[in-house]
């Protein structure tokens, strides 16, 4: 099964949610039970993927395809084909994988447990213990290499748990805490995770401080920040941690005017990928339907200020599918 040593480094919360994926799909594997095993090999390889992109501060939606999953967390890692350039057989390998949890996730859909069955599977048992044998096998891999890849930032996590609400900040000080951490010499990524939890002290923890020290002076051209710590930002404006829609009308005008001080290209790009993201999230439980009106007319307000097509674009997309989940499905239960 998942091997101890590859969860060096993650989060214990990671780590425990990982355990107990493995557990159900152990106690399937021990009980001879087709529809569990294969049911449980999904549900690893997804909860491994979102704890791997959790902790490399990349993103994901709240209703993601675990083939969208797990290219985005070899992307992450580097492991994607695109950034194997000359190494054809990781190539071969890394586009297999990819492949093998889109396969195990369709097997699921019509062989395996978490929707209603009429009829038992008939899928040969030595067919499930692959597909739980290639679940591990991804895994582990995955895990591994996040293990050297996140090896040495211990200090890191422990300066996100701070800003995310583990330590109290006076006026100036998330700033000057951020200037320690030496932010423009950190990774891109790196960067962005702190832009999240820096945007989300506020959206989610309700926390004014971030506001005054670090996005509204962005946002007003009075503060000068890496790019992706500004694109995180911008992010933790908009969804939770989970990624769910959390946002008001205020905080999508700020959103905006940060994103609007990013370069041309980082810019255009960013909002393009908003519209995915949204595209796919659902809204929490607290972005309810007079905010989410609010958040509509702001958008459609801010497209019509905006003189860069791709723009303004971006942002009656965003606002049409902000309009589609409001009809098209009840708030999500948020989930911290």
């Amino acid at each position: 099964m998942v091997e101890d040593r590859v969860l060096d480094g993650l989060p214990l919360q990671a780590r425990d949610a990982i355990k107990a994926a493995e557990n159900r799909l152990e106690r399937a594997y021990l009980a001879s039970d087709v529809e569990g095993t294969i049911g449980g090999a999904k549900e690893l390889i997804e909860t491994v993927a979102k704890a791997v992109m959790d902790v490399a501060g990349a993103a994901y939606g709240s209703n993601p395809s675990v083939e969208g999953l797990a290219a985005q967390t070899l992307q992450a890692l580097e492991l994607h084909p695109a950034a194997l350039q000359g190494r054809k057989s990781l190539r071969q390998l890394s586009s297999s994988v990819i492949g093998a949890a889109h396969a195990i996730a369709e097997l699921r859909n019509t062989d395996g447990t978490g929707h209603g069955r009429a009829t038992r599977s008939n899928v040969d048992w030595s067919h499930a213990l692959f597909v739980r044998d290639a679940g591990v096998a991804w895994c582990n891999w995955v895990l591994a290499t996040a293990s050297r890849t996140l090896a040495g930032r211990a200090g890191l996590d422990e300066a996100l748990a701070d800003i995310g609400g583990a330590r109290a900040f006076s006026k100036g000080k998330l700033a000057a805490f951020l200037e320690e951490l030496r932010l423009p010499e950190l990774q891109e990524a790196d960067q962005r995770r702190l832009g999240l939890s820096v945007a989300r002290r506020w959206t989610v923890n309700e926390t004014f401080m971030p506001l005054m020290d670090i996005v509204d002076p962005i946002a007003d051209g009075d503060a000068d920040y890496p790019p992706a710590f500004c694109e995180g930002i911008v992010e933790g404006l908009l969804l939770d941690h989970n990624g769910y829609i959390r946002t008001t009308d205020k905080d999508i005008q700020r959103a905006i005017r940060v994103g609007w001080r990013l370069p041309v290209k980082r810019r255009k790009k960013l909002f393009e990928e908003l519209v995915d993201r949204i595209g796919e999230a659902r809204p929490s439980s607290v972005f309810d339907a007079d905010a989410q009106s609010a958040s509509i007319d702001a958008l459609l307000e801010s497209s019509g200020e905006r003189q860069n097509a791709a723009i303004r674009d971006a942002l009656v997309r965003i606002a049409r599918q902000l309009e589609a989940s409001r009809v098209g499905s009840a708030p999500a239960a948020h989930e911290g």
